[in-house]
């Protein structure tokens, strides 16, 4: 399966499409989006 890794919301539209999407240190747009979908999220700093 196909992965993607992103920090901002403004990648939803890549993350949407892969099997594996991970939220890296997202922005707050993108860790709301992330929880509601039970995506991995990466917390790096």
């Amino acid at each position: 399966g196909s992965w993607a890794y992103s920090d901002s919301h403004n990648d939803l539209p890549l993350l949407g499409l892969v099997d594996h999407p991970v939220a890296v240190t997202p922005d707050d747009l993108l860790r709301q989006h992330a929880l509601s979908r039970r995506w991995e999220i990466l917390d790096l700093m």
